[in-house]
């Protein structure tokens, strides 16, 4: 076998800022590439863990992908035309900067991705993009893969070209880099199993503009789509209540139109949220989870924190089906919170506050279902006639009147008990 480096042929021949290409030889390394384009205000979005050594001609040769492929594509997306020395000794010039071309057969994409097999890679054109003015990056948990898919279809549907990267980060994968790897900042003390690495930009001046609460749009942008995969997901959790609860109590032919009837109305109540204004949620803001130390709170466990509706943290905490409180205790609580939060109309958050809290406790009625039927921890049956009683206190007002219409139908106070 013969090995040929190119890596003495390591210079731009250009960068041509009107159609946004740049045409270079096969031995320039990918990280000098970026930094000769920043210079004139345009962008190369190639980019992977290897980009301080890698050559442009060997992630050609190897069709490579990096980090922005979801936007941008791999390697052979990015390539305009090449220049090719064949096997005979022969030159194939099919260098070109014309990105409409539909002239006869594309020679060029026979060559990439080939490994030298085909013939060695000299020059090459590529494609540039205007550099973006603004740049945020979010480690979102997921779960699973399934979830972060789900997660990944929102933002392509609803965001029209922000989405610059997006990696599925397993655990296994902060495991190996903070073992290996000297003052690593790890983002949660507890990692979840599953994760996303993602990043929006922007070209767009007015993405960049800052409201009344120093926060740009594209960061808006960030938290509304965070906030709506965590509509869906508290559809998911209650829906928790129809795959695990409903099948104990009704017949085989009921549970089927029952869930369908009850996710209809899960969204519904959700439409019906009134507080737009987006904080950190800890979502699992219960007794149990919070510690008192030295005249201080701390809370335990943070790794299902999200942005979103600040009433959810509060029904979580005041309407703790763990910890029985009277019902006049729980209003007062309600009641100075209300008078210290100056900044949420009292009305939206004590709608809000409603709807969390009866939609929570389905989903823990579900949850503890699952771990008697499935895990075999029967103990946290105890406290579902606590939870029910909770859904039953705070569902009294109009809104909830079909939701309660089909809970009395299916599963009478009766039924509950049992």
């Amino acid at each position: 076998s013969i090995i040929i480096s190119t890596e003495k042929m390591n210079n731009i021949i250009s960068i041509d800022k009107e159609s946004m290409t740049i045409t270079l030889e096969p031995g320039v390394i990918l990280s000098i590439i970026h930094d000769q384009v920043e210079k004139n205000d345009l962008f190369f979005p190639l980019s992977l863990g290897a980009k301080g050594s890698c050559t442009i001609g060997g992630n050609l040769s190897t069709n490579a992908g990096g980090i922005n492929v979801l936007k941008y594509g791999n390697t052979r997306d990015l390539c305009l035309g090449l220049e090719v020395v064949l096997p005979n000794g022969d030159i194939m010039d099919l260098l070109k900067i014309l990105k409409k071309d539909n002239t006869g057969y594309d020679l060029k994409n026979i060559f990439i991705g080939a490994e030298g097999t085909l013939g060695i890679i000299t020059a090459a054109t590529m494609k540039l993009f205007p550099k973006s003015k603004l740049s945020i990056t979010s480690f979102v948990e997921t779960l699973s893969i399934n979830n972060a898919i789900k997660l990944l279809n929102l933002f392509e549907q609803e965001l029209k070209n922000e989405l610059e990267a997006f990696e599925l980060m397993p655990k296994v994968f902060w495991e190996v880099a903070s073992n290996n790897t000297e003052n690593l900042s790890l983002p949660f003390n507890k990692m979840p199993d599953m994760g996303v690495l993602l990043e929006l930009t922007t070209t767009s001046t007015n993405d960049t503009l800052l409201n009344n609460e120093g926060t740009t749009v594209l960061y808006e942008k960030l938290e509304n789509l965070l906030s709506k995969a965590l509509e869906k997901k508290l559809i998911e959790e209650a829906n928790l209540f129809t795959q695990w609860y409903l099948p104990t109590k009704l017949k085989k032919s009921e549970v089927k139109k029952a869930k369908n009837k009850l996710n209809k109305i899960f969204k519904k109540l959700l439409s019906k949220i009134k507080i737009k204004k987006k904080v950190l949620v800890h979502r699992d803001f219960h007794i149990s989870n919070i510690m008192f130390h030295k005249n201080k709170l701390f809370l335990i466990d943070s790794q299902d924190a999200v942005y979103g509706n600040p009433a959810y943290d509060l029904a979580s905490l005041i309407d703790d089906v763990r910890f029985k409180t009277t019902r006049n205790f729980k209003n007062h609580l309600l009641q100075t919170y209300f008078k210290l939060e100056k900044k949420i109309k009292i009305k939206k958050l004590k709608n809000d506050f409603e709807i969390l809290s009866v939609l929570r406790n389905l989903k823990i009625i579900g949850i503890f279902t699952r771990l008697s039927l499935r895990d075999k921890k029967h103990k946290y049956l105890k406290f579902i006639p606590y939870a029910w009683k909770l859904i039953q206190d705070r569902s009294e007002d109009i809104k909830f009147k079909e939701l309660n219409v089909l809970l009395n139908n299916y599963i009478p106070e009766k039924k509950r008990l049992k």
